[in-house]
């Protein structure tokens, strides 16, 4: 499905992730909504950091939060509205996270994801 950019959302991607390219642009935009996780695909951490940002309800359409590459992009319907920045606290148990379940045990941060995600 092709995703519509509006010139705000246009303006945080390139602030915020750095692409430049116009086409590259929209190929992140159509992969966040394709790939992205919504909240209810989400577990633990990721649906925490989905649930504490509060949206205003829109007249026109729903609005629905994305999660894409630890960035919080918000569409309504098949338009990105906007992408919040990376929450480095969020983001960084989320990749420890991610490692702990691949196998790789680092040993600094392998006692603290009982806790955390308990």
């Amino acid at each position: 499905m092709s995703v519509t950019i509006t010139a705000h959302a246009d303006l945080r991607i390139k602030q915020r992730l750095g692409i430049k390219s116009k086409q590259r642009r929209e190929i992140w935009a159509n992969n966040a909504y394709n790939m992205g996780k919504r909240e209810n695909e989400c577990a633990g951490i990721e649906r925490k950091a989905l649930q504490e940002l509060k949206l205003n309800p829109t007249q026109d359409g729903t609005l629905e939060k994305v999660l894409y590459q630890d960035r919080i992009c918000i569409f309504c319907d098949s338009t990105l509205v906007t992408v919040y920045p990376k929450n480095n606290a969020t983001a960084k148990i989320m990749e420890h996270r991610r490692a702990y379940n691949r196998g790789v045990r680092h040993t600094k941060f392998a006692d603290c994801f009982d806790m955390v995600m308990c």
